[in-house]
């Protein structure tokens, strides 16, 4: 059976976010085990792990009720926005977190993979096909990378020593528009090119019409054959039937004729006897002659 667009799109946000909180999970459990060894906990335990840990079990405890909910059947559309604006949180905390941190050992890399989160919620509301889903996303991940940059630059006052981290936020945002522009030509692709339910509904009607129509169509072709059939039976039956009628005409006129011809022969046969019967017959006066 073929969904309709909204089905399908609600499946593939389903599925997409079924999966990006097992990678949540397992992300943040990474940035947590850099912030770790960066600074033990066991030699000093400072405001910087109390932070990291928050923003872990944020994280970690929405991703897991996240699951549950999806495999309840009980997970609604809007909780995406709300997976945008949390991975947007727990990227900002651990990329404040880091920016702060001085510039030796693995702190580059741990500040890199801090700012990549900042993109995942945008690239994946592409997968979503979700136009809204992009916007959020993108406005989520600029706001908490702007509110991160502007701390530290109100507690640093110096964007130089700051480095590229400083442009943050505005590529963010241009990567936002540009996937919010993509998914929106997706979703309208989708909407114009899918078959849906209603559109294989509509053309299974149509095609049972057609076919409805050529048997139709087949039908009145058949009784027209038999029409001509039965008119060029009605005509040969009434041509034979005018022959008769004139051959029955000729046979009456020639038996007329016949019968006329008999009795102009017999008359003159009659006429002959009666006056064959003149002549023998006695008259009246050899009669009174014979008497005297």
């Amino acid at each position: 059976m073929v969904e309709g667009v909204t089905s399908i799109v609600f499946a593939q946000v389903v599925k997409v976010e079924k999966r990006t909180a097992v990678v949540r999970i397992i992300y943040f459990f990474g940035l947590f085990a850099l912030l770790i060894s960066f600074r033990n906990p066991l030699i000093s335990v400072t405001i910087d792990h109390l932070i990291a840990l928050l923003a872990l079990l944020l994280v970690v405890g929405y991703s897991i009720i996240l699951l549950v909910l999806i495999g309840r059947n009980s997970f609604h559309e809007r909780l995406g926005h709300l997976s945008n604006a949390l991975d947007a949180i727990g990227a900002g905390a651990f990329f404040g977190l880091f920016l702060v941190f001085p510039a030796e050992g693995i702190r580059d890399l741990a500040l890199v993979l801090a700012e990549i989160y900042f993109f995942v919620p945008i690239v994946i509301s592409s997968a979503k096909v979700k136009p809204s889903h992009a916007i959020s996303s993108a406005v989520f991940s600029f706001g908490f990378s702007g509110v991160v940059i502007v701390l530290h630059l109100l507690i640093n006052g110096s964007s130089s020593r700051m480095g590229y981290p400083v442009y943050i936020p505005g590529v963010v945002l241009l990567s936002g528009i540009a996937m919010w522009v993509t998914t929106l030509t997706f979703d309208r692709l989708l909407r114009e090119h899918m078959v849906t339910e209603d559109l294989a509904r509509s053309s299974r009607r149509l095609r049972m019409a057609m076919e409805i129509v050529q048997i139709s169509v087949m039908n009145l072709g058949e009784f027209v054959n038999n029409l001509d059939r039965i008119s060029n039976i009605l005509s040969s039956g009434a041509h034979n039937q005018a022959k008769s009628i004139e051959h029955i005409a000729t046979s009456a006129e020639n038996l007329k004729a016949a019968m006329g011809g008999h009795h102009g022969i017999h008359e003159p046969f009659h006429q002959l006897d009666q006056t064959d019967r003149g002549c023998f017959q006695p008259r009246e006066s050899d009669h009174a002659a014979n008497d005297r």
